[in-house]
């Protein structure tokens, strides 16, 4: 069982990881709670990452996994990640290197606030979008390398 650290803001995000002494504090929350709680290890699920702190979320993770694994070696890292990347926010290659995995959020390509659609295509084409889990897999190898494609997890919608 892992802990998960959720953080759903932009404002929030860029405050927590552009300051040292926050994610230093964070870090050790979350490597006491994953010691005391016995986890196996933590999945970071920050979304609406902003572009500007795209560097300090990958030294974010760097600590986070070097704390962890100095008390608990076998505990694993994993990031949710999007399906998307508007914004360019996410470094895929360097968070997968200091991470065990990450987990693509292959949903959601359409949602109630948006254009009809299906939630999960296989493939971007037709009248609905773009988009589709082949593009989002092509998009994490063409920006992180070939190398990304040991440490992707798909996750897929089960409602």
């Amino acid at each position: 069982m892992d802990l998960v650290v959720t953080l759903f803001d932009e404002d929030a995000l860029a405050s927590l990881l552009s300051n040292e002494s926050y994610r230093a504090k964070l870090v050790q929350q979350l490597v006491d709670a994953a010691v005391q709680g016995n986890a196996d290890g933590i999945n970071v699920d920050f979304e609406l990452l902003p572009h500007s702190v795209k560097d300090q979320f990958v030294d974010f993770i760097l600590e986070l996994g070097s704390a962890l694994w100095a008390v608990k070696e076998d505990a694993e890292i994993s990031l949710a990640m999007p399906a998307i990347d508007w914004d360019g926010a996410y470094d895929y290659d360097l968070l997968a290197a200091a991470s065990d995995f990450l987990f693509i959020m292959c949903y959601g390509y359409h949602w109630s606030g948006g254009d009809p659609g299906p939630n999960a295509p296989i493939f971007g084409e037709g009248p609905f979008t773009n988009y589709g889990i082949k593009w989002t897999i092509d998009d994490y190898v063409e920006w992180g390398g070939d190398s990304v494609l040991d440490n992707l997890v798909i996750g897929l919608p089960v409602y």
